[in-house]
């Protein structure tokens, strides 16, 4: 089961988590239209999976910004 992520907050939390431990975006599927919500998987390097799910559109546009290793990026 994902965890949900519906505000900024939540992500930023999150994403610094996720970089703290380099997980990349693996998968996304769906999107915030749609019942089952935006949902992205994310995998470490030892291939361990995080699932989120978001109806948010600002969390979505903050996730697809989500490069981590780039400089200046969106970290």
């Amino acid at each position: 089961m994902p965890t949900t992520i519906e505000t900024l907050d939540e992500w930023n939390e999150l994403k610094n988590t996720l970089l703290e431990f380099d997980y990349n975006i693996w998968q996304i599927q769906f999107s915030i239209e749609q019942t089952e919500g935006y949902i992205v998987t994310f995998a470490d390097p030892c291939g361990r999976e995080l699932k989120i799910t978001t109806h948010n559109p600002e969390v979505e546009k903050a996730i697809i910004r989500f490069r981590p290793g780039q400089s200046g990026g969106q970290r």
